[in-house]
């Protein structure tokens, strides 16, 4: 996980950005959320060791650091403890005042979450270094996403519970919940989405003695409490877990200013349902299949057209993974800062195509060639998915292609009406008789102030 500096000040000494958490769910290929939920009903099946407030031992209690140390030793999953700030985000804290595990003094409630950031851990620990910060719940639930992780909710403040179904519904996490404690959750845990269990007891519950442990072990409920190190609880279960180290998803820290994340933050522009936020022009087909946007003529070449956002954008980065048919001419692409009334390109286009056909991946178009990015074809994976990294900052255009940065290109006259805001427009087009299609997932943009 990429390392910010904890603070940067300003003239007068006060901080005016430091190193936090992501705010809202980062999109997940539709093969990972198969496998997690095929990961997660496995671990239903068995009996279940959840550590109280991640493994402890190893890292400070409540930091991704503890979670994912629970999860490498073994775990099945971790009690978090919720709370929101002032400006509404959720985050994960036990003590009601600072002081113990994060430095400072007083009540956290009322602060906002850049002052929270503010204040360092008391000790550094175990895995966690002098950047680890307070976090979020949408950071805990990537995290928990990646590990397949089950999640006991300690919600402490009341009125939550709709903030975090929606972030339960953005992350698809329900079934990783696995108890939620009575107080504060009474709305949240009527949803019919949870499948809640309960506890035979801590592990220390289940005594020294054979008999005891056998009597334990009998209890129907599915899960064993645990804290510090799920080490014992596994070996009360009969369970050999090697410790296994997995990094922490790339990406969830980010810096943070009194007004939100700096610079943007990352934020899916496809739910992978519906085309909710979307629009059609030209007489080209779109629809949703697998969790997949598939565009094409349906076999008549003439049938061209756009997928366009409701939203408009003027400084951003994009990022999205496409299929294209390969068939003549046939080609797509995206448009930039598109006039949202119109059904043709009216400025920059990344194109997407066939070196072959000179529809040249990842170039740069407008009325012609400004940069033929991936001319040889020989980036391009055939009929197959491939990722594609978008940046517009004013006159200035880069397209990365499968991890290849293939355009980097100024415009030296750009035409005013291809700086102003637009929309972000999926092509579908038929040439020289070619039909063909196109497919689309994956699609998250980050704006730049």
């Amino acid at each position: 996980m990429g390392f910010l500096p904890a603070t940067c000040l300003n003239a007068g000494g006060a901080p005016e950005q430091v190193q936090g958490y992501i705010r809202d769910i980062p999109p997940e290929l539709a093969e990972a959320r198969e496998a997690r939920h095929r990961d997660i009903a496995a671990r239903r099946a068995g009996t279940m060791v959840i550590v109280h407030r991640g493994a402890s031992d190893f890292a400070p209690e409540n930091t991704l650091e503890a979670f994912a140390a629970a999860m490498d030793r073994g775990g099945d999953g971790c009690e978090i403890d919720i709370h929101c700030s002032r400006d509404g985000v959720l985050y994960l804290h036990h003590d009601d005042e600072l002081g113990r595990v994060f430095q400072g003094d007083g009540a956290i409630k009322g602060l906002t979450y850049f002052e929270l950031l503010q204040y360092p851990l008391t000790k550094v620990q175990g895995t966690a270094d002098k950047g680890t910060r307070i976090p979020t719940l949408a950071a805990l639930l990537t995290l928990a996403r990646q590990r397949a992780m089950l999640l006991h909710l300690d919600i402490k403040e009341s009125g939550l519970d709709d903030n975090i179904a929606a972030l339960l519904n953005a992350s698809d996490t329900w079934d990783h919940v696995v108890h939620i404690n009575a107080y504060n959750s009474e709305k949240l845990r009527t949803n019919p989405r949870l499948k809640l269990l309960e506890y035979k007891g801590w592990d220390h519950e289940a005594g020294q003695t054979e008999p005891s442990q056998k009597a334990f072990l009998a209890k129907p409920a599915p899960m064993v409490f645990t804290k510090g190190d799920p080490a014992k609880a596994l070996t009360l279960i009969g369970r050999n877990a090697p410790i296994r180290i997995v990094p922490l998803p790339e990406g969830l820290r980010v810096a943070w200013t009194k007004d939100g994340p700096a610079g943007g933050e990352w934020r899916t522009l496809f739910n992978g349902k519906d085309l909710e936020g979307w629009i059609f022009r030209g007489s080209a087909q779109w629809r949703v299949e697998d969790g997949v946007i598939v565009g094409g003529q349906d076999g008549d070449p003439k049938k061209s057209g756009l997928l366009l956002t409701k939203e408009q954008f003027t400084d951003f980065e994009i990022e999205l993974e496409f299929m294209i048919d390969e068939h003549g001419k046939y080609n797509s692409g995206v448009y930039l800062r598109n006039d949202p009334a119109s059904g043709g390109r009216t400025g920059y286009q990344v194109n997407i195509g066939r070196g072959a056909a000179e529809e040249f991946c990842a170039g740069l178009y407008t009325d012609k060639w400004l940069d033929k990015g991936d001319e040889e074809d020989s980036i391009r994976k055939k009929l197959d998915w491939n990722k594609l990294q978008i940046l517009a900052k004013g006159p200035h255009i880069e397209s990365t292609l499968n991890g290849t940065r293939v355009v980097d290109f100024t415009d030296p006259a750009p035409p005013a009406s291809f700086l102003q805001k637009g929309v972000i427009a999926l092509q579908t087009y038929g040439a020289e008789g070619h039909a063909g299609w196109v497919k689309f997932r994956n699609i998250r943009i980050r704006e730049f102030k």
